[in-house]
């Protein structure tokens, strides 16, 4: 399935042109735009601006044209199908390499809400190996005070991956402070809380209707965005993730599934979205 997908984009991709046009089309198909984008943000040419939004902008364009002169690659002015393969192979390799250098340290620690220890958190732990730490309902407040936490940063890990956000943002300014002096060489790779969906006999009252879903995205979203500002004043070496910006796209109605509460997302969906 994701084969047949990916020669769908490649054929897509081969028509695509830095101009005002597609050749072969007036519009880029917009799944594959945001393919594109979301490889381009993976290998470091980040959209801070519109992010992976489907559009073939200016934002994208210059993206698009720095990616291929820092790699050597002909004619700036188009993107085709052995750049696409070009992009996606740079992509595996750095991710091939991050997985053995976290394998032979093993000196991860992750910790955060409930989504770090359902199907984010299991993908997470995938990606990062290392010890998982998580509580339902926990905010920044919580870790900051939780004495076997703050030991495990004192051992100073190579990485903290910390997912927070969605039960609000109380304490974060402290937690990043304890960080700060207990650990401050340590990557900070922070995923900021994703959007919930709207889906029919949730147990959760505040995404029971359009409304409360809206203000509840509208809340989210805007404690990623202070987060994200409280960690580019601190100092650290860090990467902050907004799922609204960089990977759902769609904070109304961010991704469907079977069997899930509107609120966690699901391995399967977390798979595809989170790495």
């Amino acid at each position: 399935m994701r084969i047949n997908k990916i020669l769908k984009f490649y054929k897509l991709a081969s028509e695509l042109s830095l101009g005002d046009k597609v050749i072969g089309n007036d519009n880029i198909n917009k799944d594959v735009m945001k393919y594109i984008q979301n490889e381009l943000i993976k290998a470091g040419y980040p959209l801070p601006r519109y992010g992976a939004d489907g559009f073939f902008g200016k934002e994208t364009k210059d993206a698009i044209k720095k990616f291929k002169n820092q790699n050597g690659l002909a004619n700036e002015h188009l993107f085709d199908q052995s750049d696409l393969n070009y992009l996606i192979n740079k992509n595996n390799n750095q991710n091939k390499s991050n997985k053995i250098e976290n394998i032979i340290n093993n000196k991860n620690l992750l910790f955060g809400d409930s989504q770090m220890g359902g199907g984010i958190g299991n993908v997470l732990k995938g990606l990062y190996p290392g010890e998982r730490y998580y509580k339902s309902g926990s905010n920044a407040a919580y870790w900051s005070t939780n004495n076997l936490l703050m030991s495990k940063i004192k051992a100073r890990p190579s990485k903290i991956i910390i997912h927070l956000n969605g039960n609000g943002i109380n304490g974060t300014e402290n937690l990043i402070n304890k960080i700060i002096n207990l650990s401050p060489d340590s990557k900070i790779i922070w995923y900021g809380a994703p959007p919930a969906i709207l889906k029919k006999n949730s147990p959760y009252e505040s995404v029971r209707n359009e409304k409360s879903l809206k203000e509840l995205n509208n809340r989210r979203n805007n404690n990623n965005k202070i987060v994200e500002s409280l960690l580019q004043s601190s100092g650290l070496n860090y990467d902050f993730i907004n799922p609204f910006e960089d990977i759902f796209n769609n904070p109304d109605m961010a991704y469907s599934c079977t069997n899930c509460d509107g609120i966690h997302v699901p391995e399967s969906i977390a798979s595809q979205m989170y790495t």
